[in-house]
């Protein structure tokens, strides 16, 4: 600056002694002040601030969204398999019920089959019984129509097992049994067969001490057998089917079935051999 002012005075001398104003100095306030980077770009990072921050909260709500959107998904899996489980549980209750509805059924026919059966052995036992005590037949045979020998063995199985299963009450009815027995034997049992059974209405029964003891002791022994399936614990329809078999056997049995035991035929045999 100072070499500038003298050349110009120095020029100023020249042109006629008129000193030349030098001109004004520059002042530091008169200079461009430069710019540091960080200035030039602090407006442009302040306006991306708020840019940043929108985008991480959309980041944010995004994957709160995507794991909303997942625990929906179990929760729907979940759901679909609880479902399916369901149908699981109920197709085997369909199935299990349908297997019992048919064995409700076949038990339902077997019922019908067995009543049927029991009806027809009731009707012919009842007309054998009719013909033996009109005298009609010269024995007085009981026929035994349907009748099996699987019959008296699968009700005599039953039997045995209630005695195996009930020790006390077979002793109890066996006990009976003899007791009844030592006083037919002594002639102070006082059993009589019912008024209403034509096989034994010859006074013979009565009378004739043999006769008397072979019929005590039948309806001793048919009795004590009746008795021990009543007090026994066989069920409803097994008691029944057993009572109506051994009623069967034990008619078959009877005295009155043979020649000896029947004396309506002992006294039609003179007649029948002249």
């Amino acid at each position: 600056m100072d070499t500038e002012s003298e050349t110009m005075i120095q020029q100023g001398e020249q042109d006629g002694g008129r000193p030349v104003e030098p001109p004004p100095a520059k002042t530091s306030s008169t200079k461009k002040k430069k710019t540091s980077p960080s200035t030039a770009t602090r407006p442009r990072s302040s306006s991306k601030g708020p840019e940043q921050a929108v985008l991480e909260e959309e980041r944010r709500k995004a994957a709160e969204t995507e794991a909303t959107l997942e625990a929906v998904q179990r929760r729907l899996a979940a759901l679909e398999a609880a479902l399916e489980e369901e149908k699981r549980k109920a197709a085997m209750a369909t199935a299990a019920l349908e297997a019992e509805q048919r064995k409700a059924a076949e038990a339902q026919h077997k019922s019908q089959e067995e009543q049927h059966k029991a009806e027809k052995h009731a009707e012919a036992a009842e007309q054998a019984a009719e013909s033996v005590g009109a005298g009609d037949s010269g024995f007085g045979l009981m026929p035994l129509i349907g009748f099996s020998g699987g019959d008296i063995f699968s009700v005599s199985r039953q039997i045995v097992e209630q005695a195996a299963k009930q020790p006390p009450l077979a002793l109890k009815h066996y006990t009976n049994f003899l007791l009844e027995m030592s006083r037919v034997m002594t002639g102070q049992s006082t059993v009589e067969p019912d008024a209403k059974d034509k096989r034994f209405v010859d006074p013979v029964w009565k009378t004739n001490p043999f006769y008397r003891i072979a019929l005590q002791s039948y309806l001793t022994w048919r009795e004590s057998l009746n008795a021990f399936i009543n007090d026994s614990d066989l069920g409803k329809r097994d008691a029944e089917r057993a009572r109506f078999v051994l009623s069967l056997f034990t008619e078959a049995v009877a005295p009155t079935n043979t020649l000896l035991g029947n004396p309506a035929a002992m006294k039609k045999m003179p007649t029948c051999s002249s």
